[in-house]
């Protein structure tokens, strides 16, 4: 069995170096260790540890939202070399906080916001018009939009949306496709930053 999973993970990394040039498990290695690290810092000198956690995850999707959203534009398609780290780093932030915090509900909650946004690009892509790697990413963002609140997921979810629109209109009558991409990382960065800012107003 081990031998299995290790030779499929060989596979898996051969074929995303070939594809987008690297292999992003290093990377997502460091982006977890990094994510968890600075919440651990953060704990230990006393602030707040939801605030920090939500703060870094916010850079993290901010990071690497702008990558995916930059890949995405130019060559249409999603890459897991950049998904990979980009789902390590958020799930570390999550993790963290709630080994910190014993707030389960929380991650319970984060855990449904990636699937129910998951779940519903994934119908999407079955009826056609959107890749896997939408599917992906949407998931993703769904865990750090739902490690905030069920408005953030509604805001950021239903904001990607509304930017590409124009986007889709404008291409509408050429068949063509857009890349959604760069429009659901934003949604997301901004959704998440206005609820870390109206955080921080109230605090």
């Amino acid at each position: 069995m081990k031998n299995a999973i290790s030779k499929r993970l060989d596979q898996e990394t051969s074929r995303m170096r070939a594809s987008d040039g690297f292999n992003p498990f290093p990377l997502a290695i460091a982006a977890a260790i990094g994510m968890a690290g600075y919440i651990l810092i953060a704990s230990s000198t006393g602030a707040d540890v939801p605030s920090a956690a939500r703060a870094a995850v916010l850079v993290a999707v901010l990071v690497f939202g702008v990558w995916v959203g930059w890949v995405d534009a130019r060559s249409h398609r999603i890459p897991d070399a950049v998904t990979i780290p980009m789902a390590a780093a958020v799930v570390a932030g999550v993790t963290t906080c709630t080994l910190l915090t014993g707030d389960w509900a929380l991650a319970g909650q984060a855990l449904l916001a990636s699937a129910a946004l998951g779940i519903t690009y994934l119908v999407a892509a079955i009826a056609g018009g959107l890749g896997l790697g939408d599917v992906k990413l949407a998931a993703i963002l769904g865990l750090a939009l739902g490690f905030n609140s069920w408005t953030t997921v509604l805001w950021g979810g239903l904001l990607g949306l509304v930017l590409a629109l124009p986007h889709a209109l404008v291409v509408q009558k050429s068949r063509r496709l857009i890349p959604l991409g760069p429009y659901m990382s934003a949604g997301a960065i901004a959704a998440l930053a206005a609820d870390l800012v109206k955080e921080w107003m109230m605090s």
